[in-house]
């Protein structure tokens, strides 16, 4: 029995043993050299905190903005997407090697090209913030667009009894959603690169059943990232990662509630800023 999440658990010893043989058993490919990072990733202060005070999974996070551009180039898309619930720990800086960026996506699904509709990215989004300033796996972490969010709108999104997504009904809470610097068009249809498991529905996702698939790669979440930073970015991640772009700008109103209600996120932000 141990306590994870402030939650009773139990672990079954033997599959404990079988896992850990396994990691030793590919120990040489694991530490296989991958690149190198000059400054802390950091979305989880507290590794005794629990998941919901991972940021990704509520505001636009350094490591979203990372796996996300990895998924736009490795396809080519004009935009990617990543639900903040497979983001699972810090990547802190040194020599990073193949096991440092699995434990980041510890999942294997692998990474998709759909084809979807401007309105249907509009409804995705509206998905994303529809728990704001509630925590929520499905936050989506992007790349190649950017929008506002008004969290003092209630949330318009209609979920069915297993929280999948039916429709709006009423304002919106994004706005000012752009595609690589152009105004999304509603009619238009998008190349979007996001993992299987969104684009199954996954946490809710239910309107990109909507969308055409493109191109199924042969790449895991991991795989992704690992080939953007070996290759695109020379081995090195830039310094353009250490802080938030603005790619999902959300009122003033829900930073001040979400910091009230998360007080080790709230001193640690003021710490970074701080020290760097």
């Amino acid at each position: 029995k141990v306590t994870r999440n402030y939650a009773d658990r139990w672990v079954d010893t033997e599959m404990n043993t079988f896992i850990e043989d396994l990691w030793k058993e590919y120990d040489k490919e694991l530490n296989i050299p991958v690149g190198t990072l000059s400054y802390d990733m950091i979305i989880k202060p507290n590794a005794s905190e629990p998941s919901s005070s991972i940021i990704c999974r509520f505001q636009e996070c350094t490591l979203g903005n990372l796996c996300a551009d990895s998924f736009k180039e490795v396809l080519v898309a004009d935009l990617a997407m990543i639900n903040g619930g497979d983001i699972r720990v810090n990547l802190l800086q040194g020599n990073l090697t193949r096991k440092n960026i699995i434990e980041v996506v510890p999942f294997f699904s692998t990474v998709v090209l759909n084809q979807c509709s401007g309105q249907t990215i509009l409804d995705a989004l509206e998905m994303s913030v529809s728990r704001l300033p509630n925590s929520f796996g499905g936050f989506l972490q992007v790349s190649g667009i950017t929008f506002d969010v008004n969290t003092l709108i209630s949330s318009p999104v209609k979920t069915d009894a297993e929280g999948m997504f039916v429709n709006i009904t009423g304002k919106r809470r994004i706005s000012n959603v752009k595609i690589n610097g152009i105004v999304l068009d509603e009619n238009k249809k998008y190349n979007i690169s996001m993992s299987e498991y969104l684009s199954l529905g996954g946490d809710g996702y239910s309107m990109f059943s909507q969308c055409k698939l493109i191109d199924q790669s042969i790449y895991a979440e991991s795989d992704a990232l690992i080939y953007y930073i070996s290759n695109d970015l020379n081995g090195e991640i830039p310094s353009k990662y250490k802080y938030e772009e603005g790619r999902i700008n959300i009122d003033e109103q829900f930073k001040e509630i979400y910091e009230s209600r998360n007080e080790s996120i709230k001193y640690f932000r003021k710490f970074l800023i701080l020290t760097m």
